[in-house]
């Protein structure tokens, strides 16, 4: 779609003999002609100036950018030289206040001081044994069911609001 077939040229070219004449089409020809030059030249033109102004605004861009980053990461701390020891309090960075590491490992004296002393354990043998060291033997007595049940008389009125009369 779009394109101009031979057929549809000769019709132009019919259309165009007849409404302007045979001594004028010639004339006519080299005036078209030559504005179709002057529009390709002024727009190759304009795309170059466009491309060029394309090229300095990503050129700028790149360059804020770069601006940018550099304002936003902080420079690089020099490296402490090998020979140098290395303090063993850590500074907090938030605070400024040293502090001391956590150890991650006790020692075999820390661990004796650390552990509380070994509780025997009995176990029973026997199921009587079992019985007597039964955790619920003195629990508090179960409330039987009449207990759980309202101290009002059933009179077999039922509450039209599903709650218990008030007392």
């Amino acid at each position: 779609m779009g394109s101009i077939g031979v057929s549809e040229l000769i019709v132009i070219f019919i259309i165009a003999l007849i409404v302007f004449g045979p001594q004028k089409l010639p004339e006519l020809g080299r005036t078209i002609g030559k504005a179709l030059a002057e529009f390709r030249k002024h727009s190759a033109e304009l795309r170059v100036a466009v491309d060029q102004e394309m090229r300095e605004l990503e050129r700028h861009t790149q360059e804020l950018e770069t601006k940018a980053r550099e304002a936003v990461e902080p420079p690089a701390a020099p490296a402490l030289p090998p020979e140098s020891p290395v303090s063993s309090v850590a500074i907090d960075p938030y605070h400024g206040v040293p502090v001391q590491p956590i150890p991650t490992a006790l020692s075999s004296e820390e661990q004796h001081a650390v552990e509380p002393a070994a509780v025997p354990v009995v176990l029973p043998e026997s199921p009587a044994g079992a019985a007597a060291m039964d955790p619920y033997q003195g629990a508090p007595p179960q409330p039987t069911p009449a207990a759980l049940s309202s101290e009002e008389p059933n009179t077999g009125e039922k509450p039209t609001d599903g709650h218990s009369k008030p007392a």
